[in-house]
């Protein structure tokens, strides 16, 4: 299928699997575990494969490492700034936490983020763009999570080795298990067996499951876009973030076609990687929800068609 068709039909996709999650949610009787079953599905079975398949195939290359580490720049820095202004939300504390995380997490991957940068830069640019994203494996599956595990419970944990490695050492961090695995038979020279797998056939599900859990999470007649979380998220998201990604450029004088890279998957919208999580952990995932919908609301009108004007021109 053409990319540009691809990227079409996975908005169609989100758009009615998003519609079909909404339109169960006040129709199932089990919600709650009916998301469960579709979140463990991607992530005990779905993108584990999805993770070890594709980076059993990646080369490194010393400067390609400015990628992740750009990636990994950013989502630090605005995870910091999500603490900062989580306070002045106005939101309770599981909320303020929902915030922290949903700042960090962002729509980089391959149904938002990569496919903008294959439409901009072709296919070294999509290429690329799952390179820089290498670093959301760990950051999320190893950090967040962790973190969420701890601050969504509901109760204060003391934090000692043997929690913190239970947190580290759990079936919901299978995607980043596999990526380590195939990242280390790649290093020890064992090649990818010469296998044709269309990857559509995994990714189709995990866009669908994602997205129906989406809708069962969120109720549209709480759609605020002016709200002050909303108003924040916007910041973060589409001044602050690509801000951050160009310092990056500049402090370490990196390759202009790099740079676009950077530049663009800084500027994604909030990922639903945060619903996930706050489903997962018991923080406020309607909040969660609701934060990625108007988000990405505001990416789609404003910050896309202003940075597609500005690429177009050579201004970026």
């Amino acid at each position: 299928m053409n990319h540009y068709y691809r990227f079409i039909f996975f908005q169609f996709i989100i758009v009615v699997s998003f519609l079909m999650g909404n339109y169960l949610r006040e129709r199932v009787k089990n919600r709650d575990v009916l998301t469960r079953f579709l979140i463990k599905s991607n992530l005990f079975v779905l993108e584990p494969f999805l993770a070890f398949w594709t980076g059993w195939n990646i080369r490194f290359s010393s400067d390609l490492l400015f990628l992740p580490m750009a990636g990994l720049f950013v989502a630090v820095m605005t995870f910091a700034a999500g603490i900062f202004l989580s306070r002045y939300t106005g939101q309770s504390s599981i909320r303020r936490e929902t915030f922290t995380i949903s700042s960090s997490l962002s729509n980089q991957g391959y149904t938002m983020g990569a496919f903008i940068c294959y439409i901009l830069l072709g296919e070294k640019g999509l290429a690329l763009a799952l390179l820089l994203i290498i670093y959301f494996f760990f950051f999320t599956y190893g950090f967040i999570f962790t973190y969420a595990s701890f601050k969504g419970s509901g109760k204060v944990e003391k934090i000692t080795l043997a929690v913190f490695l239970k947190k580290i050492f759990t079936l919901n961090n299978m995607p980043m298990y596999a990526l380590i695995a195939a990242l280390l038979l790649n290093r020890l020279g064992i090649n990818r067996p010469q296998i044709d797998i269309n990857l559509d056939i995994f990714i189709f599900p995990v866009v669908i499951f994602s997205f129906t859990m989406l809708g069962l999470s969120y109720n549209l007649k709480s759609l605020s876009f002016f709200s002050r979380s909303s108003m924040f998220m916007f910041l973060l998201k589409f001044v602050a973030a690509p801000f951050l990604g160009i310092v990056f450029t500049i402090l370490f004088d990196v390759d202009p076609l790099y740079t676009k890279i950077i530049i663009v998957e800084s500027m994604m919208p909030v990922a639903v990687y945060s619903v996930v999580t706050a489903n997962l952990f018991k923080l406020d995932s309607e909040y969660a929800a609701s934060l990625f919908v108007i988000n990405t609301v505001h990416f789609l009108i404003i910050s896309f068609p202003l940075f597609y004007f500005l690429s177009r021109f050579s201004f970026i």
